[in-house]
């Protein structure tokens, strides 16, 4: 912002200092929407819907930091283990749209055109 309109939003009784930090605010929560695909207001209904996935990835990271209190190998495998799948899980719902209970299934590649003996597929008779 200019000098000028920081003397003018003084004037009109706003904080510059609280404006811009809900403008980076904004700005984060655009970016995170934008990462994830959703508009800003369902960004709520992703973190509702991995909450445990990510507590299990955090609890798995904390609990290989040697020396602490904390630190526990094996729940950290399990921890990471469940989150490593939960993200594979997660990546095949956004390959697929995240569509719930559709058909999965597709044609192959070789489907996609010409005949199965690979030539093209226009009719021109018997060959």
């Amino acid at each position: 912002m200019s000098a000028l309109e920081d003397g003018q939003l003084d004037r009109h009784g706003v904080d510059v200092a609280e404006l811009e930090r809900v403008e980076s605010r904004l700005f984060a929560l655009r970016g995170a929407a934008r990462k994830h695909h959703v508009l800003v207001d369902d960004l709520g209904g992703v973190l509702a819907k991995y909450r445990d996935d990510i507590l299990d990835g955090l609890l798995g990271r904390m609990m290989t930091q040697p020396n602490k209190p904390y630190t526990n190998s094996q729940l950290a495998i399990f921890h990471m283990r469940k989150f490593v799948q939960a993200c594979a899980s997660a990546r095949v719902e956004w390959q697929r749209n995240n569509t719930y209970r559709t058909q999965a299934w597709a044609f192959p590649g070789g489907f996609s055109g010409g005949t199965q003996r690979g030539r093209s597929s226009g009719w021109g008779g018997p060959v």
